[in-house]
């Protein structure tokens, strides 16, 4: 299980507080993970349960349905406000550049979950670029960037808050197998 989303069994046993041995046990079908580390399990694979109890032959999505709805929300934002709002073509080359990044993110999420492109590359991709689109957001409207005007400040503001906050509080194990990959790195 833990090699399949490229963390060794140490790395899995430090993220749920057992040991590489225990991890080891459930792989080899000795022992089976009780129902507390099963959630933890599937809150890490970005599975459901269902998958994990019932569903074992199906292929393991590393994205939810949610990383797609608020990629979704944010390019939806960012469209509705690009068409409705009047400034100069700094701006809307701005608020262009700003609306492609959820979307190319939406088709790197797309082609992992398709296995056309290695989770172990798209994960660390979908989290930098998200980390980085957020941050661009949140500093181009502080800065106002391009003399946006209002709207678009305000805009860029939310959608980088947005996605910052999925980061931050829903997808943190995401974020902490990412750092592990780096240190040993």
């Amino acid at each position: 299980m833990a090699e399949k989303n490229n963390l060794n069994q140490d790395d899995l046993a430090k993220m749920i507080n057992v040991s590489r041995q225990t991890i080891s046990s459930w792989e080899t079908g000795r022992n089976s993970p009780d129902i507390e580390t099963l959630v933890k399990l599937a809150d890490i694979y970005q599975i459901s349960l269902e998958q994990i109890l019932f569903d074992k032959k199906q292929p393991m999505k590393i994205y939810s349905n949610g990383l797609k709805s608020i990629l979704a929300i944010v390019s939806s934002i960012l469209l509705v406000e690009r068409i409705t709002q009047l400034s100069t073509v700094n701006a809307r080359l701005w608020m262009d550049f700003m609306l492609l990044i959820p979307i190319a993110l939406l088709l790197i999420v797309f082609l992992v979950n398709k296995n056309i492109i290695n989770p172990n590359i798209g994960a660390p991709v979908i989290i930098i670029s998200m980390s980085l689109f957020g941050a661009i957001g949140i500093i181009s409207s502080v800065i106002n960037l391009f003399s946006m005007g209002l709207g678009f400040q305000i805009t860029c503001f939310v959608c980088g808050s947005i996605v910052i906050v999925y980061l931050l509080y829903i997808r943190k194990n995401q974020i902490k197998i990412l750092i592990m990959k780096l240190k040993k790195r």
